[in-house]
């Protein structure tokens, strides 16, 4: 029944560490640990600002962008912070001779709301990403990230 736990936890923990994960590479070094998650990253206004002159961005859009940006960094770091408290509980009750189930199962379901939070942070932020753009910004963006993801993938294949 432990190896049960153990496994259980590990899944959750994987997951919920995805779903924390800055979309883009940019903030990794800000928030600690992360991967890539493809179309997310228009989401990201980091990622956005990062291609000021290619989308030739106004300095109207940039200012709600930085503003855009204020707001997701701090949510997310709130949210970031509930998933790591909420998988150091679960590393605490699943270190004992005799987890108590209930516990975990209700904190594998405080980890999946956190998650979902966070996936709903990023949507969120592309939805006003997609406000922000012109119809031509956002296509260019679009097909940016694409070749971005393309080309992610190939040097993974690569290695």
């Amino acid at each position: 029944m432990r190896k049960f736990y153990f496994a259980f936890f590990s899944v959750l923990l994987f997951a919920a560490v995805a779903a924390a994960a800055p979309a883009d590479q940019s903030q990794k070094q800000d928030m600690g640990h992360g991967t890539h998650m493809g179309s997310f990253g228009i989401g990201n206004p980091d990622r956005v600002l990062s291609l000021v002159d290619e989308l030739k961005l106004t300095n109207d859009q940039i200012k709600q962008l930085h503003d855009l940006k204020s707001s997701f960094e701090k949510d997310a770091v709130k949210i970031k912070a509930e998933i790591d408290l909420v998988a150091i509980d679960i590393k605490d009750e699943m270190r004992k001779d005799d987890p108590d189930k209930s516990k975990v199962d209700a904190l594998a379901e405080k980890l999946s709301a956190a998650g979902s939070k966070m996936l709903k942070l990023r949507l969120s932020n592309m939805l006003e990403t997609k406000k922000i753009l012109t119809k031509e910004q956002f296509e260019k963006l679009l097909t940016i990230m694409e070749t971005d993801d393309k080309q992610r993938k190939w040097d993974t294949k690569q290695k």
